[in-house]
């Protein structure tokens, strides 16, 4: 794989300010809290908010991401789910961009890697997330 993780904290300057542009040119207010670069295709998923299910009832919500193909978004929605070693995103139907210069096939194959690096942000000195799934509900016409 060729994504990496990044976050703020751990990332040089010009990293961070290109990011901080990306979430401006999509109208975020904040920056993300995390994000996931593939510097040799030129693709970036940005993490805006994580999808949880609530403690309190069964109420869920669905996280916010953006998926930058050589610098054009495809926003993503999708729940995260799992506990301690595991992670599963769902991925909410979406549609892809008309004109891609690569197969429809090839750019699931990237959000998906790109997912999972992001599932890994979760493991610390405490615990390792060990396995990360991505499950893709469908794709928009």
């Amino acid at each position: 794989m060729a994504f990496a993780l990044k976050e703020k904290h751990l990332s040089p300057t010009a990293d961070w300010e290109h990011i901080r542009a990306l979430s401006e040119q999509v109208d975020e207010k904040y920056p993300p809290s995390s994000w996931v670069i593939d510097r040799e295709h030129d693709l970036i998923l940005l993490c805006f908010s994580v999808g949880r299910q609530s403690i309190h009832s069964d109420e869920e919500t669905t996280g916010r991401y953006v998926f930058f193909i050589k610098g054009r978004p495809l926003r993503l929605e999708a729940y995260l789910r799992g506990w301690m070693e595991e992670r599963h995103y769902q991925i909410l139907p979406f549609q892809l961009p008309s004109d891609l210069d690569m197969e429809p096939e090839q750019l699931l194959y990237r959000i998906r890697d790109a997912f999972v690096i992001e599932g890994t942000r979760y493991s610390n000195e405490y615990k390792a997330i060990k396995r990360v799934d991505v499950e893709f509900d469908g794709l928009l016409p």
